[in-house]
């Protein structure tokens, strides 16, 4: 590994860190700029992405979130899915979300939360037993 690289993963490492202090303290407009940073210096690590997208969403730039998450979005990759899940939930785009939220479910079933997003739109729409079976599943039963 080059030593650009290696100082660029060492300096999202510490962006993201300082992002997840400001979280924490609820200076969600500096976690958001700090996770854009992070993922702007390693933009292979899924974590500072979907941190960046969770920030926008709590700074209410559904639209933002979405957009950039889609651009950089790792298909095969539980967090990314579910994050996208979480990001259409919020924008209203029920069906749409329970797709990426079980995609997310296929590829790691420990997924939290995408389990409980799914189950939780699954009732929204009506579908109990469907919901009540997402959440047995994560009970192991």
């Amino acid at each position: 590994m080059s030593n650009e690289i290696l100082t660029a993963r060492l300096q999202a490492a510490q962006l993201a860190q300082e992002a997840q202090a400001a979280y924490v303290a609820h200076d969600i407009a500096a976690a958001e700029s700090l996770f854009a940073q992070a993922a702007l210096h390693d933009p292979a690590v899924a974590v500072y992405r979907c941190n960046l997208a969770t920030a926008r969403l709590s700074l209410g730039l559904n639209d933002l979130a979405h957009d950039a998450l889609l651009r950089t979005l790792d298909p095969l990759d539980a967090l990314d899915c579910a994050t996208m899940g979480l990001v259409l939930k919020t924008m209203g785009a029920g069906a749409e979300a329970m797709g990426w939220l079980r995609r997310a479910l296929l590829l790691d079933p420990r997924q939290v939360g995408a389990r409980i997003n799914l189950a939780n739109l699954q009732s929204e729409a009506g579908m109990t037993g469907e919901a009540i079976q997402t959440l047995r599943l994560g009970l192991g039963e």
